[in-house]
């Protein structure tokens, strides 16, 4: 298991100081999907920007506009012990559950960060068709390089 951080950088859009820190692991399990064949919402326009260090490398990400990733943002920085996932996703349980909206997208793709159910961080490093629900809460924008980091 890689230990990966994630670190507040804020784009400014007025005040955002907020922040805490936790130590988090967690696994997926007993989740039934339902594909319901739903769309994402709209692109938003990103106002949050954080940077995620793995073991020292950094990708950067941004936040969409949504409760889940406001939300998400109040508890940065934040540490988690991001486990793997069918070769394809790392993910955390967090502390407390956060907003939801989820959608059955059809198909992920790498570099999306989704919330699974209401308490799961999922960073996806490959796309694939998916049947489940997410809420979704940022990207981020080098989708290689976060490939490259999670095989590393």
């Amino acid at each position: 298991m890689r230990k990966s951080v994630l670190d507040r950088r804020t784009f400014v859009m007025g005040s955002a100081g907020i922040g805490a820190s936790a130590l988090v692991s967690g696994m997926l399990a007993g989740c039934a999907p339902e594909p319901d064949g739903g769309a994402w919402p709209s692109a938003q326009e990103s106002v949050h920007r954080i940077r995620l260090s793995f073991d020292g490398a950094a990708v950067e990400a941004a936040l969409d506009e949504g409760e889940a990733a406001r939300a998400f943002a109040a508890l940065l920085p934040l540490e988690l012990a991001m486990d793997d996932l069918n070769g394809n996703e790392k993910f955390a349980a967090l502390d407390a559950p956060l907003p939801t909206g989820p959608y059955a997208p059809g198909r992920v793709e790498a570099g999306d960060l989704m919330l699974y159910g209401d308490d799961c961080a999922v960073l996806f490093y490959e796309s694939f068709d998916t049947p489940y629900r997410y809420t979704r809460m940022g990207r981020v924008e080098d989708a290689a390089a976060l490939a490259a980091l999670a095989a590393a």
